[in-house]
């Protein structure tokens, strides 16, 4: 069946057969990669033995003996339900995407599914694979999917992704490797993923612009030089510092390579900086800026100032 259609082999509380299909096909042990036998209530390691249970009707692929940092974050996650991302990044993403009809999808830290429900799956992908850390938000996102036989939404963690290799056409993570311990163990696992031929979309916030100057501060002044604070509208448990620059000696020693690089929302980056109340910039006026982004900021040396910096890479 294809995504919209109402499977006719959904278990009450349990994998459908299409989604034990899926399981088989893209889904691999986070411990030691070898392919999952996926049964209604659980999967079992071909190669190590682990079995992974559904938990509340959610498939929950995490490694184990992960370091304290990633435990704390895994634990933070585990109650957040996530949210909608700006639309901004949706909208570059799409562009960056290109055409995904009769392609293997990987969303890594998809959330509650927000972008595979608005695009990835009207758009005609052959099969979505969505990755998170938060249980809440997958099981928001599975409950939304029960019924589409071409995608399924599984926990896992992006430092060691439940994944058989060079699997994926088209891969999107989106806002993610900021808040990693290891970001150069994602970035390997992203490459690992990615079938040959194919694109990630890659997606994180930039600090070369006025509000890097605060956390720059803030990071030395009230962290002792941690990585920690953004001056956003939200608050995580850590937040990297990132430049373009810094973000492609890490993609570089990753073996990818940019295809592609834009930046978004030069603005925003100024308007936090001078504290200027957000609905000065909303609306209307937010929205005339945007239009002139497109060519002025996210096409030329601008792009390198902008709150998010995006990439489309390949291996």
């Amino acid at each position: 069946m294809q995504s919209g259609d109402v499977s006719e082999a959904v278990p009450v509380g349990g994998l459908s057969e299409a989604k034990r299909r899926l399981v088989a096909e893209y889904l691999a042990c986070p411990s030691c990669r070898a392919v999952l036998y996926p049964g209604t209530r659980d999967v079992v390691c071909a190669g190590c033995g682990t079995e992974y249970p559904l938990v509340d009707d959610v498939l929950v692929l995490l490694p184990s003996g992960r370091d304290e940092v990633a435990d704390r974050l895994r634990a933070r996650y585990e109650v957040t339900t996530g949210g909608t991302s700006l639309p901004a990044v949706f909208r570059i993403t799409r562009r960056m995407l290109g055409d995904v009809r009769g392609r293997a999808v990987l969303d890594v830290g998809c959330s509650q599914g927000q972008f595979a429900f608005e695009h990835l799956l009207p758009s005609g992908a052959r099969a979505v694979i969505g990755i998170d850390f938060s249980a809440a938000a997958v099981r928001e996102a599975q409950r939304r999917a029960v019924s589409i036989d071409n995608a399924l939404f599984v926990v896992g963690d992006a430092m060691s992704l439940p994944l058989q290799s060079d699997k994926f056409e088209k891969v999107v993570i989106t806002e993610v490797i900021e808040h990693l311990p290891d970001v150069a163990a994602c970035l390997s696992e992203l490459r690992r993923a990615l079938a040959p031929g194919g694109d990630v979309v890659l997606s994180t916030p930039n600090y070369f612009n006025p509000v890097g100057v605060f956390k720059l501060i803030f990071d030395r002044v009230h962290h002792g030089g941690r990585e920690r604070w953004t001056y956003a509208d939200h608050s995580e448990e850590l937040e990297h510092f990132q430049t373009p620059f810094t973000v492609r000696r890490q993609l570089a020693a990753a073996g990818l390579t940019v295809a592609d690089f834009r930046g978004s929302d030069l603005w925003m980056a100024l308007r936090k900086a001078l504290l200027v109340p957000w609905l000065v910039f909303d609306h209307g006026l937010r929205r005339a800026l945007n239009l002139l982004q497109r060519d002025l900021l996210s096409r030329t040396f601008l792009k390198y100032f902008g709150v998010v910096q995006y990439y489309r890479l390949r291996k």
